[in-house]
């Protein structure tokens, strides 16, 4: 994989060196994921023009001249337009962008009527999980872009801030009890699977039964394995950036996203690893009570999962000040991204209990 990479051909050429370098992974996971959910091989029906216009859309959120020109212009008027943000003439065509604005812009407001919409309009079960990895994709993309961008500024930083505590006393330690996922579509059953689709749900960290999540997802096997593997690297790879300000970067994205399974899991994880009251003082409403360091990465998160995203150079200073090198922020930057992509998927397509 080489910097050609169209998925980040709009990344500062430095930049993009360096992420090659050290995280290889992530350049060759994002073109992979790339061409799953814009070139698959088995393509549901969903022509690639069409996906090529619908991601168009999508990034357009991001007001990034440069990042449409990653996805080929449409042909025909109705496919310009989705992919221009105006309102297609065809029913199905509109039904799919009105639906594409709501995950790109309110993810937090879909719910099970919204899948039925696209069902009426005649989209199956299949289309609908491919039209959703390639929508939540998109809004990966954007961040990822926007992210690393920043850190092509090399201002220097002359003040080094030693991460400290502010007042945490009466802060009410709160456990988070598991919570379970129920998908709004039918997931694949194990007995009725293709050989793709039991091929791809081996790609998965449990030993046990495979998941109601794994097994809906495993309707569009070729774009769930690819962002199995992404999403693995990111969060658990060597070196780099800690676990738990990972942990803590998939929170603050999950929590603007309204993603409340993630937003559950990702703070018990950083709970666990931290061993700080930081998960306790967010879920009381204490963000006073963050130390230093936990509060710029929540505030860089929040930032960077806004639409369009929010975040500037004065959040990468802000990150250095408190310790993070440029390879932390590089690993930042992506666990606060895919979780533009996983909220877009969890959240949208069941819901938690």
């Amino acid at each position: 994989m080489t910097t050609s990479s169209a998925a980040l051909a709009v990344i500062d050429g430095r930049v993009l060196d360096a992420l090659n370098a050290r995280r290889p992974a992530f350049v060759e996971g994002i073109e992979t994921c790339r061409d799953a959910v814009l070139f698959p091989e088995e393509d549901l029906g969903l022509s690639s023009d069409l996906r090529a216009a619908l991601g168009r859309r999508v990034v357009a959120t991001a007001e990034n001249v440069l990042l449409l020109e990653t996805y080929p212009a449409p042909g025909t008027a109705d496919l310009k337009a989705l992919a221009s943000g105006e309102m297609p003439t065809d029913p199905a065509l509109a039904a799919l962008a009105r639906h594409a604005d709501m995950i790109a812009r309110e993810p937090a407001t879909s719910g099970p009527q919204h899948l039925q919409s696209l069902q009426d309009a005649g989209y199956n079960v299949p289309q609908i999980i491919a039209l959703s990895e390639l929508l939540a994709y998109a809004c990966y993309q954007i961040r990822v872009v926007h992210g690393l961008n920043l850190l092509a500024d090399k201002t220097d930083v002359l003040e080094q801030v030693e991460p400290g505590s502010n007042e945490t006393d009466g802060i009410p330690q709160i456990s988070l009890k598991p919570l379970t996922w129920t998908p709004y579509l039918p997931p694949v059953e194990i007995a009725d699977a293709t050989p793709r689709q039991l091929e791809a749900m081996k790609v998965t960290p449990s030993a046990k039964k495979v998941s109601p999540y794994v097994r809906t997802l495993a309707h569009d096997p070729d774009s769930y394995v690819a962002r199995t593997v992404l999403f693995n690297a990111i969060m658990y790879a060597d070196g780099g950036l800690n676990r738990a300000d990972r942990e803590l970067g998939a929170l603050g994205a999950s929590l603007v996203n309204g993603c409340q399974y993630c937003a559950n899991v990702h703070a018990r994880q950083h709970a666990r690893l931290s061993g700080t009251p930081t998960t306790s003082a967010l879920f009381a409403g204490r963000r006073d009570a963050l130390s230093l360091r936990d509060g710029t990465i929540m505030d860089f998160a929040e930032a960077l999962t806004a639409t369009p995203p929010l975040a500037d150079t004065s959040h990468i200073q802000r990150l250095k000040r408190v310790g993070l090198d440029d390879a932390e922020i590089q690993d930042l930057v992506h666990s606060i991204a895919i979780f533009g992509w996983a909220n877009r998927l969890m959240h949208p397509l069941g819901h938690s209990s």
